[in-house]
Formats: structure tokens, sequence, C-alpha cells
């Protein structure tokens, strides 16, 4: 399936589940109802309800598809990774962290609830993706690896390595820098497949595939927010070169495992999506 055609299927994948997502998303909302705490859910809210192309529960569905379940029997973990998600931005913005003021051209939740607030929603939604991940999890893997990607060898670390401003010599040296995106990345394309029984080889090749379109996304991302220098000190043409490697192996996993189908095409697309919206912007600089 070539260009437009393929988009086409990412485009109806993303509308047919949106509302569903969306739907989930409200009905799962931790929210604790106390009157006294309403600036807490309140915080919850704002950080889940702000803009957002829930790229991460979409992930979720698709990887459920790829393998042959019904999407539906998967939206409880994307739910999850929603929540988690959205989480992991809570803290991102914090004073501590990033001191970040404005989101999606929104004021972040420490900016408008207070940091105190901030970090409680945080937590609150960290809490609910327990919840959500450990009534999904029949196995013990789901939990297993969902400890490992948001733990101190996952998103927490590369969370510590972001504080540590450290520059890296090489475009092969950015494998802990990126943890952060790439830990969840490869949550969202493994957890509904750990949760529904799916292969290991399948489990395994979704896994890859995350990995490697997960240091795409964050090297093109760095890339666009430099003004002159580029990554690790190489030229942009290096820069969309490795990006654009990393692409096509993230490909080759999910053809190598599941050959052709609607599913696949959806997560190839998305894949396709991100360096199409990367040169976009290298163009209009």
């Amino acid at each position: 399936m070539k260009g437009q055609a393929m988009a086409k299927v990412l485009q109806e994948f993303m509308q047919q589940h949106r509302l569903v997502i969306e739907a989930e998303l409200e009905r799962r909302l931790p929210r604790g109802g106390i009157p006294q705490l309403k600036a807490l859910d309140d915080a919850v809210e704002h950080a889940l309800f702000t803009g957002g192309k829930r790229m991460r529960p979409v992930l979720c569905l698709a990887s459920a598809a790829v393998c042959g379940f019904a999407t539906a029997k998967a939206l409880n973990v994307a739910v999850a990774l929603e929540f988690l998600h959205s989480a992991s931005l809570i803290f991102d913005d914090l004073p501590c962290m990033d001191c970040s003021l404005e989101r999606r051209g929104e004021d972040t939740v420490h900016a408008k609830f207070g940091e105190g607030v901030a970090v409680l929603a945080g937590l609150a939604l960290l809490n609910e993706t327990y919840a959500l991940l450990s009534e999904a999890d029949c196995t013990g893997s789901l939990m297993k690896q969902a400890v490992q990607c948001i733990g101190t060898r996952g998103m927490i670390a590369g969370q510590c390595l972001d504080l540590k401003h450290e520059r890296v010599s090489s475009l092969d040296d950015l494998e802990a820098p990126y943890l952060k995106t790439t830990a969840l990345l490869k949550l969202a394309l493994v957890a509904a497949p750990l949760s529904l029984g799916a292969p290991s080889a399948a489990v395994e090749a979704l896994a890859r595939f995350g990995q490697k379109l997960g240091m795409a996304y964050q090297l093109l991302d760095d890339e666009l927010d430099q003004d002159e220098a580029t990554v690790a000190g190489e030229n942009l043409e290096a820069v969309l070169g490795k990006a654009r490697t990393w692409i096509e192996e993230a490909k080759g996993a999910l053809v190598a495992q599941f050959g052709s189908g609607p599913a696949r095409d959806v997560l190839c697309e998305f894949a396709e999506s991100v360096w199409a919206r990367a040169l976009q912007d290298v163009r209009s600089r």
C-alpha cells in the first residue's frame, strides 16, 4: 500500500477510535469527589483534556489489532497509557524539572493549580495507570514490563538524564538519553498484546518497532528544537539519515513478523507520519 492510500488507513483508524478513547478516558478519570479537594480533581482533568493527539492509546489499539485481537479488548490498557503519558507531562513541566508554564497553548498543571497539587495529580494518574494495567494483566508479564518501562531503567531514568543536560558525542550514543520517549512508546506497543496473550515473537517485533520509532521520533524532535547547532554535533543530513534508518528498521520489524494487513499499515503509516512532519518543519525553516 502506498502514500495516500496508507495515510487514509491511519486517518480512518484514528477517527474510528478517537471518540471511544475520549469516552473511556472520561469514564475512568480518577476523581476523589471530595468537595474540599476539587482542585485536585480539576488538575487531573486539566492534564487529560487540554488537547493531545492520543497517539499512545491509538498505537496501543493498533498493536492489539495487528496481533488479531479486537481493539475493544485493549481499551482499558489504552486508557492506562494515556494516564501514564499525562502524568509524565505533569512531572516534566514542574519547576524542578523543565519549569514549563505552557503546554498545548494552555497553562501547565503546576502553573494553574500550584506545584503541590500538580505533583499529587501526577501521582493520582500514575496510581490509576497501575490499577488499570493490573486489572488487564492475566499472566503477570504486563505489570513486569510496565514496571521496567516506567522505572529506573526506563522513563524515570530518562527524566533523570534530562536533568543532567549532558551532550552526547555521537548519534549512536542516544539510546540512554532517549529512554523517556522509547520506554513509553515500547510499552504502548506491547502492553495490549502482553495482556491478551500474544505470541512472544509478535511482542518482540512490536517492542523493536517501538524502540526504533521512539529513537527516530525523539531525534527528529530534538533536531527541530535546534537553532543552528544539531544533535551530537552532526549536520542536518546526518541527523535525518540516522532517523530515516531507524524508521526503516522499525517498519522492517513489523513486515518481517506480520506481513501485510490494515493494522500493520496503520503502524507503518504512523512511522511515516513522524518522518513527514519533520521534513515539513525542516523545509519551513
